[in-house]
Parts: structure tokens; sequence; C-alpha cells
């Protein structure tokens, strides 16, 4: 696993040495602000060095690297200043060197280039090259080498044998290209700022350089092309400049610009730009003999002329460098090595077995499957496996024809396109429908057939979830047999999840506070049921990048690399000191309610516990997750639904649940009017709810004395639901005590699965009355004693079938309101007189109880 090393002052910081030093194959070195010297250099094996600062210069270092032998060196957002006698950067051996946001200024001396590369490959963005001036060339690329700039400064560069490939790229002073090399420039070309008397570009003995634009705006120049190709599409010019360009009969131009004069000297020979042209080659030629070499322990090293380009990694090495994935990295490494007997059996006369390529992929989404699928087809066909680096992703629409008729030659064209390689059939169970109208079925068929008639010509890859990928195999007696090799890819652990999430940030250029991160992301995907793996964190971070970016934006701030502790909090829901005020203002919402005395006791007991549960958790304490599915019993209007609100905002605030939803549903919407159509829709209501809590009113109504009910259905769903999932959300089932108590007794899975149970009791007539004179006092004005006396005995008096506590209560303040209405209306009142509701008004509301 990568490591993240950061150099700096403080607790927990290293020194750059020791972070170097200590460092593994494709560990991360942060560093902090400051200045760090390391004049003995140090020999990098494959590292990623980054400063966190706010510009390059922020991060200066004094000191030199060197590459060797496959090297790899990613450098960015910093300065690096050469030491006497030392390249900046020294490079051979099929060595890499990516370049962002990097200052690089050579050593004070001037006898060394700033870079020297020798075979290896180079790429800078961003960044600029500085020599000093008695320096020869600031870039240095050589026998077999590879540079690509963008939107990059450098002083001056000499190139041999080697190419260069150039966008927006400016030269300030020398661009000399030798020895077959070649030069491209997509974007423009600037040449150069500084003239000192030298030609600006140079093409030689067999080089080429083919340039889209190039630009001049400040100086006169001049370009020597000798046995070379010079081709630049477009020119521009400062308006007094010219661009006089010489070249001889074994030489091609083709310039288009004003102000631009082609001489040919075999033509009209002119001595004194001859001599110009033979000082500066032998000037040039003494270079490597004389001005650069290395310092005496690098002239050992081999610099034998090797023409080879940039070597990306293998499709098996980049197959190990994924993240995770252990146990199937060992499944596709037996997998691989099999083959490779195989073909190697072949290769020496022997007989081999007829082995079978196609294979099924289980796992969830973000798991790699498509990425592993990918990299396998390449190893595949490197090793011979396979005649065609050929891969075909597909799906069901890819396959099935909506018409009779359809289906068969649809997916005949995807089989063919991917014969000779791999076709990787992703979500391959919605192949298999119920349905006797459905063509999936004969999609199947007609891979089962090419299967069968072009054993070796081709991998098919069926991939999708663990338990639809069963059902699918089940559909057809000859799928089974025909895929013999199954790889599970599991599902990232949260640790896992935080740890790709973090790399990502980097990866992306992005400073993070490592610690909060991670905590926030395990805390995150540990509460969420999305099962998308590497897909949810990397949607994760795009929330995260884009909540930063609009507050950078907003408050004008310069620092467009550090994410801040404040847009974390901003992405998951306020910090945790203001969750911690909040459940403070939930339980006081809860106490200010009428009555519930019981329940208002068990909600403050229930916060205890949960803080506790959490502590627990935090501290690998608590060996089991715990539930919190509850059971609400009472009459209507008695403060279920409020009190589950409040719940939901409680777990909320003490990270128990990602989300404060109270979903609210009832038997209609759990069950469906036909076979399986139940099942689909307590499903789909479940989902909807993950997270957040999911209240069913009336649960009792999903059982009744019918055998064919699909209300069973609904239940048996649930409670998979309840076990499985059991810290997702949370579960709360209502309804009248006595039925609920009926309902609890049709399953034993129910009661054993939801232990709490909370009984709210019916309003007593004072309670009633108390509701009613909140709801009335928040807008007008009442004698409460009055009020409470007419409301108290109007409640008592009703039949019992009527008395529908909390929302009798409303209807009744409702009421009241409406009457007062009509009252103003009656008695034309105005003003003040208009709040006032009257006591002859409750009065008469009594005597029409009353009757």
């Amino acid at each position: 696993m990568r490591k993240v090393w950061k150099v700096g002052k403080g607790f927990g910081k290293k020194r750059l040495e020791d972070a170097i030093m200590n460092s593994s194959k494709g560990d991360t070195i942060l560093i902090e602000p400051g200045t760090y010297d390391f004049p003995n250099g140090y020999n990098i094996f494959e590292l990623e060095i980054k400063g966190t600062g706010n510009r390059p210069n922020d991060v200066v270092c004094n000191g030199f690297f060197s590459l060797q032998n496959n090297a790899k060196l990613n450098l960015s957002n910093l300065m690096l200043l050469a030491p006497p006698k030392m390249n900046a950067f020294h490079m051979t051996g099929n060595s890499s060197l990516f370049l962002k946001d990097v200052i690089a200024y050579g050593e004070e001396t001037g006898q060394y280039p700033t870079i020297w590369c020798v075979n290896s490959y180079v790429k800078v963005a961003s960044s600029e090259i500085y020599y000093n001036q008695d320096s020869p060339y600031g870039i240095y690329i050589q026998e077999g080498s590879k540079l690509e700039m963008t939107a990059a400064v450098a002083d001056s560069m000499y190139v041999s044998q080697s190419q260069v490939y150039l966008n927006n790229a400016e030269i300030r002073v020398i661009l000399y290209l030798e020895n077959e090399s070649f030069a491209e420039a997509a974007g423009m070309l600037e040449l150069p700022r500084l003239n000192p008397n030298k030609y600006a570009l140079t093409v030689y003995s067999g080089s080429r350089a083919d340039f889209a634009l190039v630009q001049s705006p400040e100086n006169y120049m001049e370009a020597n092309v000798d046995e070379g190709l010079l081709i630049i599409d477009k020119t521009e010019l400062g308006e007094n400049n010219i661009f006089d360009i010489y070249h001889n009969d074994q030489s091609t131009v083709e310039v288009n610009g004003e102000r631009v004069l082609i001489h040919n000297r075999d033509e009209d020979v002119n001595q004194q730009e001859i001599n110009a042209e033979e000082q500066q080659t032998e000037e040039t030629n003494s270079v490597d003999e004389e001005r650069n070499k290395p310092e005496a322990d690098r002239e050992e090293q081999s610099l034998e002329s090797v023409s080879v380009q940039r070597e990306e990694k293998s499709a098996l090495e980049q197959l190990n460098d994924m993240y995770g994935l252990k146990e199937l990295k060992k499944q596709i490494k037996q997998f691989i090595n099999t083959m490779k007997f195989n073909q190697s059996r072949k290769m020496k006369g022997l007989k081999a077995a007829s082995l079978n390529l196609h294979s099924i992929f289980l796992g969830n989404p973000g798991t790699g499957k498509t990425t592993v699928a990918r990299l396998l087809g390449n190893v595949l066909y490197q090793e011979g496996v396979i005649p065609n680096d050929n891969f075909v992703e597909a799906t069901r629409k890819d396959l099935v024809g909506v018409h009779i008729g359809e289906t068969a030659p649809k997916t005949q064209a995807v089989l063919d396109r991917a014969r000779g390689g791999i076709l990787f059939i992703d979500e391959a169970y919605t192949l298999h429908s119920s349905s006797d109208n459905d063509f999936g079925a004969e999609a199947v068929e007609t891979i089962l057939k090419f299967m069968e008639d072009n054993r070796g010509e081709i991998m098919i890859i069926f991939a999708g979830y663990f338990d639809d990928m069963q059902n699918f195999l089940s559909m057809n007696s000859g799928l089974a047999s025909r895929i013999p090799n199954e790889f599970v890819f599991d599902d990232y652990s949260s640790l896992e999840i935080a740890e790709i999430g973090y790399l990502d940030i980097l990866d992306q250029d992005y400073i993070v506070d490592e610690k909060k991160y991670k905590e926030v992301v395990m805390n995150q995907y540990t509460r969420t049921v999305d099962e998308s793996n590497a897909r949810w964190v990397r949607n994760f971070n795009q929330k995260l990048m884009i909540i930063m970016a609009n507050r950078v934006i907003e408050t004008d701030s310069e620092d467009t690399q550090t994410i801040l502790n404040e847009d974390i909090d901003a992405l998951v829901g306020n910090s945790g000191k203001d969750k911690e005020e909040k459940v403070e203002e939930l339980l006081t919402q809860l106490d200010h309610l009428i009555g519930l005395e019981e329940i208002k006791e068990y909600v403050h007991r229930l916060v205890k516990q949960v803080k506790i549960d959490k502590m627990l958790a935090d501290e690998g304490e608590l060996s089991f997750n715990p539930t919190y599915h509850m059971i609400f019993e009472g009459n209507p209007g008695t403060g279920k639904t409020t009190v589950a609100n409040i719940l939901a905002s409680l777990f909320y605030c003490l990270d128990i649940l990602p989300s404060k939803n109270v979903k609210v549903v009832d038997r209609a919407d759990l069950v469906g009017s036909y076979i399986g159509h139940t099942e689909k829709n307590t499903k789909r209501i479940i989902n909807q709810a993950m997270g957040g809590v999911l209240f069913i009113d009336e649960a009792y109504q999903l059982t009744n004395s019918s055998e064919n009910d699909f209300g069973k259905q609904a239940v048996e769903t649930l409670l998979t639901y309840l076990e499985n999932y059991r810290d997702k959300f949370v579960v709360i089932l209502a309804g009248y005590t006595k039925e609920m108590e009926k309902f609890l007794d049709s399953n034993p899975g129910l009661r054993s699965r939801i232990p709490e149970k909370n009984i709210f009791p019916d309003y007593h007539p004072d309670d009633i009355a108390a509701i009613v004179e909140k709801n009335i006092s928040k807008y007008w004005k009442v004698d409460s004693n009055h009020l409470h006396s007419v409301v108290s005995e109007v409640y008592r008096n009703l039949p019992e079938a009527e008395k529908a506590n909390a929302r009798w209560a409303r209807n009744f303040s409702e009421k009241l309101i409406q009457n007062h209405k009509i009252w103003i209306s009656d008695h034309q009142l105005s003003g003040q007189e208009i709040k006032q509701i009257s006591p002859e008004l409750l009065d008469q509301m009594l005597a029409a109880y009353s009757k």
C-alpha cells in the first residue's frame, strides 16, 4: 500500500532526508513551506514529491535528484536550485521525470545543464527551467530520450537523437536539434525573448522540426537548417521583426508568414554566416566532451545509444498496482500462470489442454471489474493467449432488440466485433427475465452457440452482482458448464475506501487534512447503503471539490489547492460542535411537547445510550452493531409521528444515521396486487428510506387472516432488511396497541428484531386544552383560563370514538379560528380588537358541542 509522508516541523512530521530514505516504491512525500538543503542530492527509485504551499517558491530545495535504471520521479509545486557543478536533474537508463508547477534553476558556475537526460523520458507542465547564462543549455536531451513540454518555459534546449513535443511552450534563447532528432509543436511555440547573437533555432544533421505556430513578439531571429527539415505552418512576429532562415541544398524549409526571409547558402554563400555556423557547431560538439560531463562518480555509468521510447507499465504491473483486491489478485495470478504454462507447452511442441477462458466476475459496482477485465485482456494478448488486443464492452441494450428477430443479429454483431479478444458483458443478469416475452434468452442462446463454435477465439466475461448472477446462470443449463472461471470482487472496507479517496485527492493536486478526511470518509461510508465502493468515494470527492471551489470563488481566496476542514464539515452537515448544540435543541423541543412524560424519559435515556455506543465503536470496543428499530403503540394523535421526526434528527446529529429524513408509509405503499409486485414495492420503499427513518403507520394492516394476502411478503422482505441493514436505517412500526400486539405475534421474527416498544398514552382533557391554547396563542389573544375550561369540558364529554387526541385538538383550533373570523365580520371589529378572541364565542362553541 502506498504511504504518504509529511515533511516539515511539528509532531508527526519527518525530515526530508528521513522521508526519502524510508520511503518505498510509489510513496508520496508532502513538503510544507520552507527551505530544504541537500547538496549531496538524492537517488530516486520511484517517488512522488509535492510542495504544499500556495506557490512553487514557498518550498525551496537546494539540491539535486538523480534518476537511474528505470527510476521515476513525480515532482510538483516547488522550486529546485542546483548546487555547484551539478545538474538539477540527472537522468539515465530509461528513467522518467514528471514536473508540474516546478521552477528549476541551473548551477551557478554555468558548466552543467539544468536537466541532463540520456535515454529517458521527461514531461514538463506549467513549469520554468532556467540556466546560468554561461551554461550552453538549460535542457540537454540525447540518445533515445523523449521530452514533452506543455505551458512551460525553458531558457534553451539541446536535442540529439531524441524526440521533443511542445505545446504552448516558450524557448527563451536556443532550440538546437541534431543527429536525426524530431521536434513537434502542436500549439504555440515562442522563440526567443533573449537573443545573444545566436541562431534561435538550429535543425541539423537529419533532424526534423514541424511547428504549427511560432511567435517572436520582441526580437529579430535567425534559424539554421543544415541537412534538415523545417515546417512552420504560421509565424507571428513583432511589427519590426524579421525572421531569417538559412539552409543548404540538402534541407527542406516550408515556412508561412510575413517578414520571413529564406536564404539558400549554397546559392548565395555568405562567409560570415558560415563562420558563425561553424563556430556554433564547434561549441555545441565540445559540450558533450568537456563541459557537460556528470561528476566523476557518474562517469562510470553506461551511456550507450539505445533508441527506445518511454515504456509504460505492463498490464500485469498495472493490475498489481491496483489498490486492495488481495484475494482477487491471487486468483488472477493463478489464472494467468496457467495460461502461460499452457502457451509454453505449445511452443515446445507438447500437448496442451484446451483451456476455457470464459469467466464470471462477481461483485458490487466500483470494485474494479471493468478495469481488471481490460488489464487481463492486455496480459493475455501480450502472452499470446488471445490473438487480438481487442476489448468490447456490452450491456443488455447492446444485445437485446425490441422486436421479434432483432436480438440474434444484434448479439451476433457484438460477438463478431469482439472476436479474437475480450467481450465484457456488464450486468449480465439483466438478460434473465421471468417474462416469457423477453428476448434476453435469445441473446444468451446466441452467445452460447458462439462460445461453442469459436473456442479459443474469444474470451467472454459475464459480470454482475452475486445473487443476480446466480439467477442468470440458472436461466440456461449450458451457461454454468461453459463458464468455468469465477472471480470474486470483494467490497472495499471503510478503511480502504478512505485510503482510495485520499490518494485520489492527492492525484488531483489537492491538499487535505489526512486524519480529518479519512475519519469523515470512514464514518460516512460505514453508515451509507451505497455499495458502489470506489465510485462512492470518487463521488464524495467531487462533491467536496465543488464545495471547496464555491468557497474559493465567493471569498476571493488565492489558495486553489487546500481543501479546508470547513469544506468537509459543509459536505457532511456542519461540524461536530454544531451537531452537539443541535442535539440539545432537539431535546428541548421534545421536552416542550405536551404530555408524553414516559416517552421523553425514554428518548433522553436513548440519547445517552447512543453516545456511549458511538464512543465504544470509535474505540473499537463494540463487538456488534446496535439496532434502534422500535415499536410505537397508541391511538391516533398521540404524537407518534412527531416523536419519530425528532428521533430522526437526533440520530443524524449523533452520527448514527447519514440522513434526518423520515419516510412515512402505510400498507398501500408496500403491498402490491400481483405476485412479485409486493416484494418490488417494499424494496423500493426501503431503499428510499435507507440512511434515515422508515415510519410504517398502521403496520398491523400488513397482515390479515387471508393465506393469499401479499402483505406477508412485505413483512418477510422487511425482516431481511431489518437484519442485514440494522445499522443503516431505523424502522418504526406504529399502530393501535391491541392490533400491534396481534401483528407482532403473526411473525416470530418481528419481536426479536424490534426489541424496543413505546406506548403513547391518550391525552388527558387538560393536555388537550394545553395543546389548543399553544396553537391559538401563537397568533391570537385569548383568555387562557376560559379557553382551558371550555376545551377540557368539551373533550371530556366527547364519545370515545371521537377522541382523536392531538388531531382533535388541531381540528378544534382550526374551527375556533374560523368562527373567530366570522365573529370579526359580524361585529365589524377593527384594530387590536381583531386579535382578541371573545369569551362569548368560546361559550357559543361549548354550547354547540353540548347539544
